[in-house]
């Protein structure tokens, strides 16, 4: 499942380590091209989503190539209680000296999700 270094902002999912500060190099050459896709890029902001999993969506956003955000939808019929068991076994929303984890409730989507953001 999905767990995260609440010390150093660490994000695990199976076999993927998503580190925090990484290149978007690191993460080309991580996946297969089958397995990430260009989502939208808009001037120095790039963010790839990522089909590794029947149950999430991963979206990654990069500055300047640079990691600052993950965004997780888990995808379910119950999608808003899925967000809330993934939040809380993440430690809920919180501020660390790495970044911080939220919840996002996006309601024009129709979707929720939880934010990992970097500093």
């Amino acid at each position: 499942m999905i767990d995260i270094n609440l010390i150093n902002g660490e994000l695990k999912y199976e076999e993927w380590i998503f580190l925090p500060k990484k290149k978007l190099d690191y993460f080309i050459d991580l996946f297969h091209s089958t397995e990430i896709e260009l989502w939208t890029s808009n001037q120095n902001w790039r963010s790839y989503r990522l089909s590794i999993s029947k149950y999430f969506i991963f979206i990654l956003y990069f500055q300047d190539d640079v990691l600052k955000m993950i965004n997780i939808f888990p995808i379910a019929e119950n999608n808003g209680n899925e967000v809330s068991l993934l939040l809380e076994k993440l430690g809920g929303e919180n501020v660390y000296s790495w970044g911080r984890i939220e919840f996002s409730n996006d309601i024009k989507a129709g979707f929720k999700s939880v934010l990992i953001k970097y500093n």
